[in-house]
């Protein structure tokens, strides 16, 4: 017995040193970073051929068992446009994004509870519901685009199996008998000349799930994810018996590679929830799909082209073998980034992100260059293109000593418009992640966070020498950076306290608003900070920047905040209890008047949630929390998917009121007794 327990132990120590050898040894000297070729299938052969190589874990489990990627924008006498209007609060200027609302200046078009509304915003004390349009045939309904009397619905959808003949298919062996539906990403396009009675043109439909998506130039571009649909290949049971799972999946390849390819169908002026005759149909050859070698994963990349000023034209299509989850667009490129890790317990670790670059030219995508860079990307921001070159920064982990790298850390790249990379920064921020990041014409600024909020800046005005001029150490973080000026920068995120008892950790609290002087960029400053709420407090503006509203013009800032307060028991032991969590007592839109004399200055909330007498349960997470908010001249609209308000700027009475939604029913709370309800709902 005890030889069995040395004998256990010895191989035990003998495969740890195996695996962690590899990491000891003396880190490699990084090497230079070099494009790697594009190419192309030459048949469905070998496609075949190439995807029956892969190994089974880097297979997909058909479409339909990927959650959607959505990351989570005048009838009678049309009233005078203002021109004085917000637009989507986007990264690029002249690059939109899509969002659940928009606006042209008379018209606010927005998304609620599966209905397409249109509301009349001209002149604001008499706002009306124009039409309110429920979009058929689509399980969410995530972002419009508008462009003229066109308006564009991206949304997602499922339905059963696309197979001619899936009631023979399942009645046979296959490699995945589970699930017989497939996702697909919709694309509807509305004629709203008529704002009363949109019109449907036409609707495409995509099989995979809708990563993001872009307008510029009047052409709207679909990224879409998309795995091959083993499920619906019949596996011979000659197949699995005698070869087991892994070489009777490569056998179904090779006899249905076509199955595997992405499909589409178009039905023009069909509404979306009528069946079809339109058929699915192969969205391309095998011949014009494009991949990098080596390839690694068995994901298929989509990029749909539509020309939003003749909608009813072909689209632009490019299917490539790869995936992605951030995206980064300028108006000539698209860049699509997703991870690219190996973790193989024998072999080298090397975490890592490949980035592909498309070139954008009407409705003509084409794959330029790929290239993998150390490290994963945070977000959007975390890229920029300037002056032909790509900037972005990187976090690598170090979970297992990927190229000796122990803990945290961070990089920044510049690659050349080939994605080879011609300048680079090599680490900043040890040990703690980027929590942000913005880049600014020849300057960078990044948020990284483990304890402390150091804010760096770089200088990037040479490309081949990017510099490390300043850091500011404040409590806290920002989770999203927003061009002030030139020189002054506005974060929001969180506080922070340090925890006494664990040195180099810290408790986030309540929501944090900053001003940043980034004049002098060798010695940022915090110029103005103001904290909201306690530990609790929310805001969809931390992850989604469209919900920020911000413009210099009127010194105005506004965005959703879901407010949780500590009560004053735990106020005075927040020193023993900083993971305290407040009760939410509001929702709404918080409004400051913004400059750099006098920093925040809170102006108030908006809220579409009434108050509720003492025993009434409120749900501050329902229809009535504001989303989103946008100006028009002097007025203030704020949105929720129960209604639109109307207010004045000046001092946000309300002028209007839209009610176009359903409201959430209200519950009493009940008496605990010996089970765990809690309320019961009344209406």
């Amino acid at each position: 017995m005890t030889k069995k327990i040395l004998y256990g132990a010895l191989f035990a120590v003998f495969a740890i040193a195996l695996v962690i050898a590899p990491a000891l040894a003396a880190p490699k000297k990084s090497a230079k970073l070099r494009a790697r070729a594009v190419r192309r299938f030459v048949s469905c052969a070998d496609l075949r051929a190439k995807i029956s190589k892969l190994p089974l874990g880097n297979m997909g489990y058909g479409i339909g068992m990927r959650a959607l990627g959505m990351e989570m924008a005048p009838m009678a006498s049309a009233p005078a446009s203002d021109s004085n209007f917000s637009k989507t609060n986007v990264q690029v200027e002249g690059v939109d994004e899509g969002d659940i609302v928009k606006t042209d200046g008379k018209y606010i078009y927005n998304l609620s509870q599966g209905n397409l509304i249109i509301s009349s915003a001209v002149p604001a004390d008499s706002a009306k519901l124009l039409s309110k349009t429920k979009l058929e045939g689509l399980n969410s309904a995530a972002e419009i685009y508008i462009e003229g009397d066109y308006l564009l619905v991206l949304g997602s959808a499922h339905g059963y199996s696309i197979m001619k003949d899936a009631a023979k298919m399942m009645a046979r062996p296959q490699i995945y008998p589970y699930p017989y539906y497939n996702n697909y990403v919709s694309a509807q396009i509305w004629d709203i000349s008529n704002k009363e009675k949109p019109a449907l043109k036409r609707n495409l439909e995509y099989s995979g799930n809708l990563l993001t998506s872009r307008m510029t130039n009047g052409y709207a571009y679909l990224v879409i994810n998309s795995q091959p649909q083993y499920h619906i290949l019949p596996m011979a049971a000659s197949d699995a018996a005698a070869s087991g799972v892994k070489a009777g999946l490569s056998a179904a390849i090779s006899r249905r590679a076509v199955d595997l390819m992405p499909v589409e169908r178009d039905r023009r002026g069909a509404k979306a929830d009528e069946p079809s005759a339109v058929a699915f149909k192969q969205m391309a050859s095998c011949a014009s799909v494009e991949y990098i070698y080596p390839i690694r994963r068995a994901d298929y990349l989509q990029i749909v082209s539509l020309d939003m000023k003749r909608p009813m034209s072909d689209p632009g299509e490019k299917i490539i073998l790869g995936a992605g989850d951030k995206v980064y667009a300028s108006a000539q490129n698209l860049y699509v980034a997703g991870v690219n890790s190996d973790y193989n317990w024998f072999a080298p670790k090397k975490e890592q992100t490949e980035i592909q670059k498309f070139k954008l030219d009407k409705k003509s995508v084409e794959l330029a260059a790929s290239q993998n860079v150390p490290g994963t990307i945070l977000n959007q921001f975390s890229m920029d293109e300037f002056e032909g070159n790509l900037r972005l920064v990187t976090t690598l982990n170090g979970y297992w000593g990927e190229e000796g790298v122990y803990g945290k850390k961070n990089s920044l790249y510049v690659l050349d418009k080939d994605l080879n990379r011609v300048g680079s920064y090599a680490s900043f921020g040890e040990g703690e992640k980027i929590y942000s990041a913005r880049f600014m014409g020849k300057r960078a600024y990044v948020v990284t966070f483990q304890e402390t909020d150091p804010l760096f800046v770089f200088d990037l005005a040479d490309a081949r020498n990017p510099k490390l001029l300043g850091e500011l150490k404040i409590p806290g973080y920002s989770t999203y950076l927003h061009p002030y000026d030139d020189t002054h920068l506005i974060g929001i995120g969180k506080n922070a306290v340090s925890n006494t008892d664990s040195p180099g950790f810290a408790w986030y609290q309540g929501l944090k608003l900053g001003l940043f002087d980034v004049t002098d960029p060798n010695n940022p400053k915090e110029m103005f900070k103001t904290e909201i709420g306690d530990r609790g407090t929310d805001s969809a503006a931390l992850t989604d920047h469209h919900a920020f509203l911000f413009s210099k013009d009127k010194n105005l800032l506004a965005f959703p905040v879901t407010l949780a307060q500590l009560s004053p028991e735990q106020k005075a032991d927040m020193a023993n209890n900083p993971w305290a969590y407040g009760t939410v007592n509001f929702q709404g839109l918080f409004v400051y008047k913004v400059d750099l004399e006098n920093g925040f200055q809170f102006k108030g909330p908006v809220t579409h949630i009434a108050p509720a007498p003492q025993k009434e349960y409120v749900n501050y997470y329902g229809s009535a929390a504001i989303k989103r908010s946008l100006y028009i001249g002097d007025n203030l609209y704020a949105l929720s998917d129960y209604e639109m308000t109307a207010h004045k700027l000046s001092d946000l009475s309300q002028l209007s009121e839209v009610i176009y939604g359903t409201r959430d029913p209200i519950y009493y709370p009940m008496p605990m007794m010996e089970g765990d309800a809690t309320g019961v709902m009344v209406r």
